[in-house]
């Protein structure tokens, strides 16, 4: 047999096309390094769902804090007397951000497929989701300083203070982030259906309820006293994000079911 003019072996060829199969079963979905990103995406699309579970204990396992118009003494007295659970709630938020990282990363490469070319939405999306990831964490390290310290321990304007960026970082000034974030990835999910479009419709009402949060900067009394909308946001985005996460579990499994279809047909 020839091969560029020159005479070749069975076995040197056979040798040869070694690495060339090898190549051919991992484009098929059977190699080893399509496996372990199988796995990875698969983690990380449930990492969505632990996450959210593990912000939404938190932020719960203290019981309903005081509304952004509370006194400073119904603020200081919440806080020392939930100051155990409001520390052990603290540290569930704190173990969900690498569950949130792995989670969005994955989030951010299937939106850039879905879009396509240079993918600006897609950006745009990741961009959202940094800035929320770092307003939030201001908000939480302020708090959470306080409450460890003693809230009894410190002058009532610091309190005030603290509890103050602590409520507003949690709605109102986060807001355009998680609209951003949230608005960027519902666009792409109703352009290219690439989970169902429900989605992208529970993400525009989810959007309707921060900007009613970013008006609420404007009063300082009420239900939406500084953007605290009735409290809702915060849940509401936890109630998208699981659904995001449960498609991307779904939708993920197709992709493997079917790449092992076609390992087995050819």
């Amino acid at each position: 047999m020839f091969r560029d003019g020159q005479r070749i072996s069975m076995a040197s060829m056979t040798i040869d096309s070694i690495p060339v199969a090898e190549g051919l079963a991992d484009d098929l979905g059977g190699g080893p390094d399509t496996e372990t990103r199988s796995h990875a995406e698969q983690f990380s699309a449930w990492a969505g769902l632990v996450a959210v579970a593990l912000f939404v204990a938190g932020s719960l396992v203290a019981g309903s804090a005081p509304r952004p118009d509370a006194t400073t003494g119904e603020v200081t007295t919440f806080l020392v007397q939930h100051r155990s659970a409001l520390l052990f709630g603290t540290a569930l938020i704190l173990l969900s951000v690498p569950f949130f990282g792995c989670f969005v990363g994955l989030l951010a490469g299937m939106l850039r497929d879905a879009e396509g070319g240079r993918a600006p939405l897609a950006g745009a999306a990741t961009v959202g989701w940094v800035l929320l990831l770092a307003i939030a964490s201001i908000g939480i390290l302020v708090q959470v300083a306080l409450t460890w310290r003693g809230a009894d321990r410190a002058d009532p304007g610091m309190v005030r203070f603290v509890y103050d960026v602590s409520s507003l970082s949690t709605y109102a000034v986060s807001a355009t982030a998680v609209a951003l974030s949230v608005g960027a990835t519902s666009f792409i999910i109703f352009r290219t259906r690439m989970v169902p479009r429900w989605i992208a419709v529970f993400g525009l009402v989810e959007i309707v309820g921060n900007l009613v949060e970013v008006g609420g900067m404007a009063s300082r009394e009420g239900l939406n006293a500084g953007g605290y909308g009735a409290g809702v946001g915060p849940l509401l985005w936890a109630a998208w994000v699981a659904a995001m996460a449960i498609a991307l579990v779904r939708c993920i499994g197709r992709e493997r079911a079917g790449s092992r279809a076609a390992v087995v047909l050819d």
